[in-house]
């Protein structure tokens, strides 16, 4: 327990919505984290403890990777 109290980690939360209707939220959220917005991969750049969480263009799905994913093989 004191390690974790000696070296907190600062964390942030975003919630997406639609309309007005909530579609999805992440908790939790540190820097490096990866999360999925409307079909789009997206890395957390920086979190400032309760006021902002700055998202960044995740990596790109190759082709490979898209084709395996949809359940074909990949030779």
């Amino acid at each position: 327990m004191a390690t974790i109290f000696a070296q907190p980690s600062v964390h942030g939360r975003i919630q997406v919505a639609c309309d007005g209707q909530l579609v999805a939220e992440y908790d939790d959220l540190t820097v490096g984290d990866l999360v999925e917005i409307t079909g789009d991969v997206w890395r957390v750049g920086e979190v400032e403890y309760r006021t902002r969480v700055v998202l960044e263009r995740g990596p790109e799905k190759n082709e490979e990777e898209a084709d395996a994913q949809a359940g074909e093989s990949v030779a």
